[in-house]
């Protein structure tokens, strides 16, 4: 019974950093797609305008 409460503690902090990871890599996908599209927003701008 010490053995499998230990290994439940043990597999929810690996699920813990996963949740961290993936929340870390979708925030950093989010900030590279508006990136992405402020830079089509000024070259649109700029064909645009010129």
């Amino acid at each position: 019974m010490q053995y499998s409460q230990q290994q439940a503690q043990t597999e929810g902090q690996i699920a813990a950093a996963k949740l961290s990871t993936t929340e870390k890599m979708t925030e950093a996908h989010k900030q590279l797609l508006s990136f992405q599209q402020r830079i089509a927003d000024l070259s649109g701008k700029k064909l645009d305008g010129g």
